[in-house]
């Protein structure tokens, strides 16, 4: 199947949880730890909505070390909680990815999305934060729902 993303314009919004590096052959097994620690944690001061975010470079992808924050979108004067980071996502276009049956099939699409899809996108890769978006549909126990990467771009032409 081809993959083929939407085009969406995002405002900026600031994220704020908890980074980690991760081995590339530990991350399934560990990201799922991160999001517990956010969740233990939320909400989080100034959290505007239950929607997650999962921030990695993706210049990250298929390398030995990826770097990965599970977050969610906070009030720009909120406070951070010890141990959190924030992210400052700016406004930006983005190739959107969705129609995923379960979270596991995310890793693999990030990597589809590197070699089949970028080297003829109708753009070009804006080095800005791409992540996973949990939205309020998603259900954490059975990792199925609301969910969809966002890949930053620019010169989109759809």
């Amino acid at each position: 199947m081809p993959v083929r993303p939407r085009f969406i314009e995002r405002p900026a919004m600031r994220l704020a949880g908890f980074a980690t590096e991760h081995p590339e052959e530990r991350f399934a097994a560990r990201v799922p730890l991160q999001w517990a620690q956010l969740m233990g944690a939320s909400p989080l001061p100034g959290q505007c909505n239950e929607v997650g975010y999962g921030v990695r470079d993706i210049a990250d992808v298929g390398k030995p070390i990826v770097r990965y924050a599970a977050t969610v979108e906070v009030a720009q004067d909120a406070p951070l909680p010890d141990g959190a980071i924030a992210i400052e996502v700016p406004a930006a276009s983005y190739a959107v990815f969705a129609g995923f049956d379960h979270v596991a099939d995310l890793r693999a699409m990030w990597g589809r999305i590197i070699r089949e899809w970028l080297p003829t996108a109708p753009c070009q890769i804006a080095w800005t934060p791409a992540f996973e978006r949990y939205g309020e549909g998603f259900d954490p126990l059975m990792g199925r729902g609301d969910m969809s990467l966002w890949v930053p771009v620019l010169g989109t032409t759809g």
